[in-house]
C-alpha cells in the first residue's frame, strides 16, 4: 500500500477496552490496527456492520429485586433443584 493511499483516523476508546483489545489481538498475532483496518475496510464494501449489534438485556423489575436482594446478603441458597422449588413454593 502507497504511503500516499493511508489515512489516519483517531478515535476515543475507553482505556481497559483498548488494553483488552490489544491482549486479544496479541493473542491471535494480528496487530489491533490490523483489526481495525479490517472491520472497516469490510464496512466501506458491504454498507454494513459485520457483526450483530444488539442492546444487552435488561433484568426486569423481579429479577432486579431478586439480584438486588442477592448481592446485599438476603436470599436463601439452595443445595438442589428440588429445594430450590420448595422455597420458590415450585411443585415438582
Amino acid at each position: 500500500m502507497a504511503v500516499s493511499s493511508v489515512e489516519i483516523i483517531t478515535v476515543r476508546i475507553k482505556k481497559d477496552v483498548k488494553k483488552q483489545a490489544m491482549e486479544n489481538a496479541a493473542a491471535v498475532g494480528i496487530p489491533l490496527a490490523s483489526l481495525i483496518n479490517a472491520f472497516v475496510t469490510k464496512f466501506a464494501a458491504e454498507g454494513r456492520v459485520p457483526f450483530e449489534i444488539s442492546v444487552p438485556q435488561r433484568p426486569n423489575k423481579s429479577v432486579r429485586a431478586a439480584i438486588d436482594e442477592l448481592e446485599s446478603g438476603g436470599g436463601e441458597r439452595c443445595a438442589s433443584i428440588e429445594d430450590m422449588y420448595r422455597v420458590a413454593g415450585i411443585k415438582s
